[in-house]
C-alpha cells in the first residue's frame, strides 16, 4: 500500500507525463500533417497508400524534394519539385512540379508552374504501406 506522498508524487508524475505528451503532439500538429499517397504518379518513390508526414511550416523549397501541393484542378497531389525559379511579373518563387511516373501524372506539363502559397508542405518522412517492387527485365529496358 502506497503512503499519502508515494500517492501524490505518482499523481504528479503522471499529469506530468500526460501534460507533456499533450504539449508534443499539439506542436506535432501544429507544424505537421499526416497524408496518404493516393494514385501512381510519385512510383516508384511513393506507393498509393503509403503514409507520409508533412512539414507544413517549411516555405524554402528546392529541385528535387517532394512536396503535396493544391493542384489547379482542384486537387491535393504529391509531386516532386522539378525547377525554382522568380515570376517575372511580381517576383514570387514559382516551381515547375513533376510526377516520378511521367506516364501517369499530371502535373507542370499540364497545368504550369505552381506558385508558392499552392504548395502545402515538404514530405519529410514516409511510411511504406507496400514493399518497393522490383522492375522486370521489361520495365526496366523500356
Amino acid at each position: 500500500m502506497m503512503d499519502l506522498a508515494s500517492h501524490h508524487k505518482f499523481i504528479f508524475t503522471a499529469a506530468l507525463i500526460v501534460g507533456i505528451l499533450f504539449l508534443v503532439a499539439v506542436i506535432f500538429f501544429f507544424r505537421y500533417s499526416i497524408s496518404k499517397v493516393a494514385g501512381s504518379s510519385m512510383e516508384p518513390e511513393l506507393y498509393d497508400g503509403d503514409i507520409m508526414i508533412v512539414d507544413r511550416r517549411n516555405r524554402k523549397y528546392v529541385a528535387g524534394e517532394i512536396v503535396v501541393l493544391f493542384a489547379p484542378t482542384g486537387r491535393i497531389n504529391v509531386k516532386r519539385i522539378s525547377q525554382c525559379f522568380k515570376d517575372a511579373w511580381d517576383n514570387d518563387p514559382r516551381y515547375w512540379v513533376l510526377g516520378d511516373n511521367r506516364d501517369h501524372s499530371m502535373d507542370s506539363r499540364e497545368y504550369g508552374a505552381i506558385a508558392a502559397i499552392n504548395i502545402l508542405g515538404k514530405v519529410v518522412f514516409t511510411w511504406k504501406r507496400k514493399k518497393s517492387r522490383k522492375l522486370t527485365k521489361t520495365e526496366r529496358s523500356s
